[in-house]
């Protein structure tokens, strides 16, 4: 009909509003691709297979590889596994994190503590103590003796023998002994039984525990950081 729209037009401005929000949509979609940043680029790390227990040696089936930004790549994370296959965990490592060179016991571990420090390992008689105290704790170390005739009126006495040693490494939780990570302290590859602790010491006081250890029960009793 005379002065009557054309039907193509007609449709577009019965559905006007669709399309204005349609390329409306368009439009930002394409703005906020153009200002969206690059994806970063990822670097293939080490990291843990699972969640790793102070104590533990590291083993074939604890790390495995995966892609991480390589912006927050550690300076010393660890390149070849070879190199740190039976080193013993010193902190708990969380499925996923980065393997690095300080959660392993070395010497450059124990440089960082001090040039006299030395990480000795303590033997507790005490399974409660063992289970007791967790890494970064300090602990005063008793060594008890008595003699064979106590019971009949002998005589028995309690010393410490290193006051306020922080502890470095405790035994693997059961659960973790048992298979999680593959090695325990009781077993071959841990370091050397199921209450062992390992002890940031001196000179003097390695001495003194070993002494003690040969002489009498050691325990070990939490005590308070100074402030």
């Amino acid at each position: 009909m005379p002065g009557r729209r054309p039907r193509w037009q007609r449709k577009i401005l019965r559905h006007r509003r669709v399309l204005a929000a349609v390329f409306t949509g368009i439009a930002v979609f394409a703005t906020v691709s153009a200002l969206r940043p690059p994806p970063s680029p990822t670097v293939t790390a080490w990291v843990a297979a699972h969640d790793l227990t102070p104590g533990n040696a590291l083993g074939a089936n604890d790390i495995v590889t995966a892609a991480i930004p390589a912006a927050v790549v550690v300076t010393d994370a660890i390149a070849d596994p070879q190199e740190v296959l039976g080193r013993t965990i010193t902190y708990p490592l969380r499925a996923g994190e980065q393997i690095t060179a300080r959660a392993l016991l070395s010497t450059s571990f124990l440089s960082s503590l001090g040039a006299d420090v030395r990480a000795t390992p303590v033997h507790l008689g005490d399974d409660s103590a063992a289970a007791l105290v967790q890494r970064g704790d300090l602990v005063d170390i008793i060594s008890a003796t008595s003699s064979d005739s106590a019971a009949l009126g002998g005589t028995s006495s309690a010393t410490v023998v290193a006051s306020r040693v922080r502890v470095l490494i405790t035994p693997p939780s059961s659960s973790s002994a048992s298979g999680g990570l593959g090695t325990s302290l009781s077993g071959s590859s841990g370091i050397g039984g199921s209450n062992v602790i390992v002890l940031a010491t001196t000179p003097a006081q390695a001495l003194d525990l070993m002494r003690a250890s040969v002489a009498g029960r050691l325990s070990a009793v939490l005590v308070a950081p100074a402030h």
